[in-house]
């Protein structure tokens, strides 16, 4: 599910989220235009597809990827293995390298944890900053629109968004959501 639409407020996502919590979705992205004139988001809303294993550049991305994990998390080798054999075969196309490993990061914080998280990463000589939220259990879909008015009622202005929903390989769904 795609939506276009005009200007750059984050008060339009408002709108958006309302219709998105009518599906199910497994993915997702948001970007405003540098001219705050336009935004794009879309959904995925497909099954969990398994990685191809014959494609080559996607099979790279995740050896880079396990191996920049392994360097922050040198002890759980198996840990990032699951996570890794688990990944859903879109957002390892639509995601970076760092955006697989910082999602590794929070999924891994909540299967140890109960409830809901936040981490606030502020980006070196710049004012914006990464506010990553984990779900467990609980639909993005449901939420979204209340994540988003929070973050209107204090004027953040969201630039682009991202996020992905864990429930193949898990006893239950993990939802990372990142906002910059």
């Amino acid at each position: 599910v795609t939506f276009i639409g005009p200007g750059g407020q984050s008060k339009i996502l408002l709108g958006m989220s309302e219709k998105v919590s009518q599906y199910k979705i497994k993915m997702g992205s948001i970007y405003f235009s540098k001219d705050k004139l336009l935004f794009l988001s879309t959904f995925m809303l497909e099954a969990y597809k398994a990685v191809d294993n014959k494609n080559e550049r996607i099979i790279s991305k995740l050896k880079e990827a396990r191996q920049m994990i392994l360097e922050d998390f040198p002890k759980q080798a198996a840990r990032i293995d699951h996570y890794i054999n688990h990944l859903d075969q879109d957002f390892i196309i639509w995601a970076t390298r760092a955006r697989i490993k910082i999602t590794y990061r929070m999924l891994q914080h909540m299967l140890d944890h109960e409830g809901a998280h936040t981490t606030v990463e502020p980006f070196q000589n710049s004012s914006s900053f990464r506010l990553m939220l984990g779900l467990k259990g609980i639909s993005i879909a449901d939420n979204m629109e209340s994540i988003l008015h929070l973050l209107h009622r204090y004027d953040f202005e969201v630039e682009r968004s991202f996020l992905v929903c864990f429930n193949e390989g898990y006893s239950f769904s993990v939802s990372v959501v990142h906002f910059i």
